[in-house]
């Protein structure tokens, strides 16, 4: 039995609506169930606890990260998740997929960020609050235009971002990503 989770109310929301309904008929094929809205809050080694005890503590208010689970006890046999909605599964191995997140230090920078703690870029690449400071990929977040976090945003970033880094030392007007 195949399971995939998704905390996002929607599978692939910030994906078409073709790509979304083309990857359900081909999950459906293989039979593999999908269970969205449903965010991993605890994980533990089967033996080390009853699945009623993994409802003992409130349920978290922050995200939860893959980094924060000991990946000794991930390779010690099953495991039982946790989902926020109270239901407790014991599974045989988890192949853990996350979304990227931002590095703690650019919350701290007192650069401006989106809520999640992106850095925020104008469409030319360069910071909404400090013009000097550029980025690019998982790093960022465009203001004005929402992409997906894919790699692929970032390999097509990186000309524009190299020639905005040389336009920014030879005082020239920037070029637009989007």
């Amino acid at each position: 039995r195949w399971l995939l989770l998704t905390r996002s109310p929607q599978l692939l929301a910030e994906y078409p609506a073709r790509m979304r309904r083309q990857l359900r008929q081909r999950l459906q094929r293989y039979q593999v169930e999908v269970r969205e809205a449903a965010e991993i809050v605890a994980v533990q080694p089967a033996d080390s606890l009853a699945s009623d005890s993994l409802h003992s503590d409130p349920l978290r208010r922050e995200p939860f990260f893959p980094d924060q689970i000991n990946p000794d006890q991930l390779r010690s046999g099953p495991l039982w998740l946790s989902v926020a909605t109270g239901e407790p599964l014991k599974v045989d191995h988890v192949f853990w997929c996350t979304q990227a997140r931002p590095a703690r230090w650019l919350r701290e920078s007192g650069l401006a960020v989106n809520a999640q703690g992106f850095l925020a870029v104008n469409d030319a690449l360069q910071s909404e609050s400090h013009p000097e400071v550029f980025g690019a990929g998982d790093c960022v977040w465009m203001t004005r235009h929402a992409l997906p976090r894919a790699g692929v945003y970032a390999v097509r970033q990186a000309p524009v971002l190299r020639e905005n880094l040389r336009r920014q030392v030879l005082g020239q007007a920037l070029q637009p990503y989007v």
